[in-house]
């Protein structure tokens, strides 16, 4: 089987993997929130590794966690690259 082989018949809370662990072909079935401590360099890879959250029909959530404007404004970037709306927390 694929590398989600691993995680069937598993009830997870959370899983922490590096980008290129995670980024494509692990299927989280009951995942609704991904966690990017680095940006994906293209948004391209922001939607697969984003598409982890909210399968199925499901409502999902991205948090980044950006240091810094420069950052900011990367991942605004990506953001209208793939017509998401970004919020900054507390905004």
């Amino acid at each position: 089987g694929g590398k989600d082989e691993e995680f069937r018949g598993r009830t997870l809370r959370i899983l922490v993997a590096a980008a290129g662990a995670a980024s494509r072909g692990v299927d989280c079935a009951d995942c609704h929130t991904c966690y990017f401590l680095d940006l994906p360099g293209t948004g391209d890879d922001y939607v697969h590794r984003g598409g982890r959250a909210g399968r199925g029909g499901r409502e999902g959530r991205i948090v980044s966690i950006v240091g810094g404007e420069k950052e900011l404004f990367a991942l605004e970037k990506l953001g209208r690259e793939v017509g998401v709306d970004i919020v900054k927390a507390g905004s």
